[in-house]
């Protein structure tokens, strides 16, 4: 994955690998298979966020249960 125009943040945790896509908004989510670390799409990915317009970094909690995404043009976390 990527966008023209700048490079997408990544997470990964807990079987997971997170992507932000700062140009339109949306985090894609993957689970990785546990034998092969091939990543799937969730059902429903991309996903929207409210007040989340162009997310440029992304950090998981030490336990990789809460993501947080910093937003590049308002300056806020969601």
């Amino acid at each position: 994955l990527g966008t023209p125009g700048g490079p997408a943040a990544v997470a990964c945790g807990a079987g997971r690998l997170y992507v932000a896509q700062p140009l339109d908004g949306r985090i894609h989510i993957f689970a990785l298979d546990p034998a092969t670390g091939a990543p799937a799409a969730v059902p429903g990915s991309p996903f929207a966020f409210a007040g989340l317009r162009a997310p440029s970094e992304l950090r998981l909690d030490r336990r990789a249960r809460t993501l947080i995404a910093n937003d590049e043009r308002s300056g806020t976390y969601a």
